[in-house]
C-alpha cells in the first residue's frame, strides 16, 4: 500500500520510493511488462526499474517524484552502460532497440529540449493523483500519443492519525539555550526526517541524536557541542548528513555548517569514527561542489553529477539547508530499500 501526503492542494508520494513500489507492483496490468530488476546497480548507477516487452525488448524506467532537470543524461548513462554490458541476456533481446521511459509528475523545459534533441526514443510519461468522490486515482499521460492510464489508490488513512514523537529532552535542553527562529528551523528539519517514512526513526544517544533505521542505515544525525574545534560549533548544535561522496562510490557523512539553520556555508566529509576536522573533503561553501561536479563529475565516474541531479538542477537553492536534507532524505530511501530488500 503505497504512502501518500497532502502538499498544499495536491496528493503526493511521500518519497520515490513508495512511487516505484506503487510502479514496480503494477507493471503488467500498466505497460504489459515482465519485471527485471529493480535498483539495479551497474557503472556506478542504480536504474530504478528494469522490465521486459513480451518479445524481449529491454525497457528502462526511471521514475520522479519531483521535476528533475537531468532526467535525459540520467537515462542516456544507463542506455550506454546497458548497451555495454547487457545484463539478463536470456530474458532480453539485444537486437531489438531499448526503450527508455521517465515518469514524473512534470517535465522541466530543459527536459523537452534534450528530448528533441537526443539520438535516443525517450518517452516522457506525467502522473498526477486526483480525488474522485473520495477515491484516490493515479493517471498517467503519455505526452507525445496522448495516451492515459489510470489506477485506484487506496486512501492514505495511515499518515491522519501520525503523531511527531516528543522532542527528547536532550534535544530541548539544547534548543533553549538558542534563539527562537533557529528553534524553529531545527524543529523543522526534525519533523521532515521523522515524516519522511515510517521506517525513520530517532534513535538518543547521550552526546547526539541519530535518524534512520539504526546506526548502519543513518540518514542525518545531530551532535550537541561536538568537539570538532576548527570546523563545527563547539557549544552549539551540529548537523551531519549522510550523503554520497562526489570523488568514491560510498556514502559518507557530511558536515553541514550553518549560523542560521537556513543558508549552508562550509562542508566537509567525515568517515564514520573520525573527527570533522580529519575530512576526507571540505569545501568553503556548497558552489565550489557545484563546480567540482560540473567539470568533472562524469571523468571520474563516480557518484558525481549523478546522484547529486537535485543540486545541480537547482544551483540557486545550493545554500539552502533544505535542499541537502532532501538530498540526503532520498539516498538514505534508496539504500534503505536496497538493503531491506
Amino acid at each position: 500500500m503505497p504512502q501518500l501526503h497532502r502538499d498544499g492542494i495536491q496528493w503526493k508520494f511521500y518519497n520515490e520510493s513508495e512511487l516505484e513500489e506503487f510502479v514496480w507492483a503494477h507493471l503488467s496490468s500498466l505497460f504489459n511488462l515482465l519485471p527485471l530488476k529493480r535498483q539495479y546497480f551497474i557503472r556506478g548507477m542504480f536504474c530504478d526499474i528494469l522490465a521486459a516487452t513480451q518479445v524481449g525488448q529491454l525497457v528502462v524506467i526511471e521514475l520522479k517524484n519531483e521535476v528533475d532537470r537531468y532526467v535525459v543524461q540520467q537515462l542516456t548513462r544507463y542506455y550506454d552502460a546497458l548497451q555495454r554490458e547487457q545484463p539478463f541476456s536470456e530474458q532480453v533481446d539485444y537486437s531489438k532497440p531499448i526503450r527508455l521511459i521517465a515518469i514524473a509528475p512534470d517535465f522541466h523545459h530543459d527536459n523537452l529540449i534534450d528530448q528533441q534533441y537526443s539520438r535516443l526514443l525517450i518517452e516522457f510519461l506525467q502522473f498526477e493523483i486526483e480525488i474522485d468522490a473520495d477515491e484516490f486515482i493515479w493517471k498517467l499521460h503519455d505526452q507525445e500519443t496522448s495516451q492515459t492510464w489510470s489506477l485506484g489508490l487506496p486512501h492514505p488513512t495511515q499518515h491522519s492519525t501520525w503523531e511527531l514523537p516528543p522532542v527528547p529532552r536532550k534535544l530541548l535542553n539544547n534548543l533553549a539555550k538558542g534563539e527562537e527562529t533557529h528553534r524553529d528551523r531545527i524543529l523543522r528539519i526534525r519533523q521532515t526526517l521523522l515524516e519522511f517514512d515510517p521506517r525513520m526513526k530517532e534513535i538518543v544517544f547521550p552526546t547526539h541524536l541519530v535518524y534512520g533505521r539504526g546506526k548502519t542505515r543513518s540518514c542525518a544525525e545531530f551532535h550537541f557541542g561536538a568537539p570538532w574545534r576548527s570546523i563545527a560549533q563547539p557549544k552549539q548544535l551540529n548537523l551531519l548528513l549522510r550523503l554520497p561522496h562526489p570523488y568514491r562510490k560510498q556514502m559518507c557523512r557530511m558536515f553541514i555548517d550553518t549560523h542560521d539553520w537556513s543558508t549552508v556555508g562550509r562542508l566537509c566529509y567525515s568517515p564514520d569514527g573520525r573527527r570533522v576536522e580529519g575530512g576526507t573533503a571540505y569545501w568553503q561553501q556548497p558552489t565550489d561542489l557545484i563546480k567540482i561536479l560540473q567539470t568533472w563529475g562524469d571523468e571520474m565516474k563516480s557518484f558525481g553529477s549523478e546522484y547529486y541531479s537535485q543540486l545541480l538542477a537547482n544551483p540557486d537553492r545550493a545554500t539552502s539547508i533544505d535542499l541537502w536534507v532532501e538530498i540526503a532524505l532520498e539516498h538514505w530511501a534508496k539504500s534503505t530499500k536496497i538493503f531491506s530488500r
